[in-house]
């Protein structure tokens, strides 16, 4: 019976000794009895990109190969006479240099306005029918002319010389005559006095004609302009 029992705790102690083996780190070879599903993303390395080197031995670019004197103009050289990494039997291989940063292209120039139309031409029509010396023509704006104005509405003082003529006037309600003005000036003579540019019909009908200051002789502005 007391081998029996012997045996029996000599077994049990194999078996202790077994499990604690099995659960024991070796720390002398870097093992650690973890399972697979315990290591995080955190605990394992992470590898690093090598530097991109360059070497370039060429006695074309660089005739001091191998003279002992490392002469491409990195780190430690003696001369700086050979493109950078074609001295490699001397300086060593050097890490190549970073690629240069994009350059940011500069703003683009803000749009010119746009050029404002250019003036219409307007019909200069003479005040009275064939008493002109010059020719009834498409004018410049820029030009000239005498100024008569006709109104849709009565206007006191104003003459209306058929049923199918305007209100017209040369000087009545206009502050005067008006002898020689642009395009612009006339029209602004006419809306002074609330009244427009006659047309050339008007004038071709001889709407206008005897209204006083002369113009019967001269070529009025028309608030026609050139299609």
């Amino acid at each position: 019976a007391a081998t029996t029992l012997r045996l029996a705790l000599a077994a049990a102690a194999i078996t202790a000794a077994i499990l604690h083996l099995t659960t024991t780190a070796f720390t002398a070879s870097g093992y650690l009895a973890v399972a697979p599903d315990q290591t995080t993303a955190a605990a394992r390395p992470t590898a690093s990109t090598p530097d991109k080197m360059v070497c370039n031995d060429d006695s074309s670019t660089c005739p001091h190969l191998d003279d002992a004197e490392c002469d491409d103009g990195g780190e430690g050289s003696i001369y700086s006479i050979c493109p950078y990494g074609s001295d490699c039997s001397d300086c060593g291989s050097r890490v190549a240099p970073p690629p240069p940063l994009a350059s940011i292209p500069p703003p683009l120039p803000s749009p010119s306005p746009p050029s404002p139309p250019a003036a219409q031409r307007h019909w200069v029509e003479c005040g009275r029918k064939n008493k002109c010396s010059e020719n009834a023509r498409w004018a410049d704006p820029s030009e000239e002319h005498e100024v008569r104005c006709c109104s849709d509405t009565r206007i006191d003082g104003w003459k209306k010389r058929g049923s199918n003529c305007p209100w017209t006037e040369s000087d009545d309600g206009m502050g005067g005559c008006h002898h020689e003005e642009t395009l612009s000036e006339a029209e602004e003579v006419c809306a002074d006095a609330g009244a427009r540019l006659c047309s050339k019909q008007e004038l071709k009908s001889d709407c206008t004609k005897g209204t006083g200051c002369g113009h019967d002789r001269d070529l009025i502005w028309t608030s026609n302009a050139m299609p």
